[in-house]
């Protein structure tokens, strides 16, 4: 449980939580647990780097717990980021009041976060979103994710996961944003290999 000095925050987190819980939780790997993961780590990089008075901590909060929404419902691959910010916009308008910039920049953060071109995200809460959910894909934790994700999402058996390993994981730390996400990465890996 994460608590926020401002009640806002902490109003926010527990609404987006519960609605992860209640919608999001039919998809091994990419859960609540993995969506609260995602939060840690962009609280974390946010931290290392100094950018609290430079970002948008409302939509860092929604968007780390509800982009994964969508893969509840079936979506994977390019589309699921912005499926998700489309089942969940009326929940971030009605219950959690965001106003037309908010949501236009929480889309952004959404339909952003599962495409792999590093030139395509603009703003800080887009590039730290990505490299948050990112990062849970890697260390012992992300070998298990790759692995459900691959044989269960993916159908690809062994072979796939072998090959997510030796082309996708390297790929992946390559196209994070951050040096301390890198950093990070490969700290983790350390303990994977």
């Amino acid at each position: 449980m994460i608590y926020f000095k401002n009640n806002r925050l902490n109003i926010i987190y527990k609404k987006s939580l519960s609605y992860c819980k209640k919608f999001g939780s039919h998809c091994v790997g990419h859960d609540y647990r993995h969506t609260t993961r995602v939060l840690d780590n962009a609280l974390f990089l946010i931290k290392r780097m100094k950018l609290q008075n430079q970002i948008n901590f409302k939509v860092i909060i929604a968007s780390s717990l509800l982009h994964d929404i969508s893969r509840s419902y079936g979506f994977c691959g390019l589309v699921h980021g912005l499926k998700s910010f489309e089942i969940i916009k009326l929940f971030l308008k009605q219950e959690l009041n965001f106003n037309l910039g908010e949501l236009d920049l929480i889309k952004k953060v959404m339909t952003n976060h599962c495409i792999e071109d590093v030139n395509l995200r603009k703003t800080l809460e887009e590039k730290i979103i990505y490299d948050a959910d990112k990062l849970d894909g890697f260390g012992v934790r992300g070998l298990w994710r790759l692995s459900i994700y691959t044989i269960f999402e993916r159908e690809e058996g062994l072979r796939g996961i072998w090959n997510r390993i030796v082309y996708k994981m390297p790929e992946r730390r390559k196209n994070l944003h951050f040096k301390v996400s890198k950093m990070k990465s490969h700290f983790l890996l350390l303990f994977f290999i």
